[in-house]
């Protein structure tokens, strides 16, 4: 995988999401690293039911 276009990858595993449009909305680089149920439900289930 090409990581380039994120910078500098510090965490390895790192997590990001990214919705339709290329929008980075979690950066597994800062702050909490972790992704969860309730981090998916408020971040990916609006960007699924948004169209």
């Amino acid at each position: 995988m090409d990581y380039s276009d994120y910078g500098r990858i510090w965490r390895i595993p790192s997590s990001f999401i990214i919705d339709k449009q290329g929008v980075l909305r979690k950066n597994g680089m800062t702050g909490d690293p972790k992704v969860d149920t309730k981090l998916l439900e408020e971040l990916v289930t609006p960007l699924l039911t948004n169209q």
